[in-house]
């Protein structure tokens, strides 16, 4: 206890969206080796939704409080502003629902 917090409370834990379901094991000196099954489809949110519900699957089996990410893990960006608006805030609407399912 530390100011009359646990370490839980201080330190709180969570999944990596990015380390943990985008990159891909590339390095400086080859590609990524990591092929994952939700990257299969051609549609961009398509794959984002896939990638959400495996995501997902593995925080709640994890019984993980916590994840975190940037704009670009969620769903892959086009040159198109207005289209990666609509493609993100079609991710976070997913992620919302995602949310309110119980574990």
């Amino acid at each position: 206890m530390i100011a009359g917090k646990t370490m839980k409370d201080h330190l709180r834990f969570a999944c990596a969206y990015w380390h943990s379901f985008v990159n891909t094991g590339g390095d400086p000196f080859g590609e990524g080796t990591y092929i994952f099954p939700w990257n299969e489809k051609s549609d961009a949110v398509a794959r984002a939704k896939d990638k959400m519900d495996a995501a997902f699957e593995f925080i709640t089996k994890m019984t993980l409080p916590y994840y975190c990410f940037h704009d670009v893990d969620v769903v892959d960006y086009t040159n198109d502003v207005g289209d990666n608006d609509k493609r993100l805030q079609t991710m976070v609407d997913y992620a919302k629902q995602e949310q309110q399912r119980p574990n």
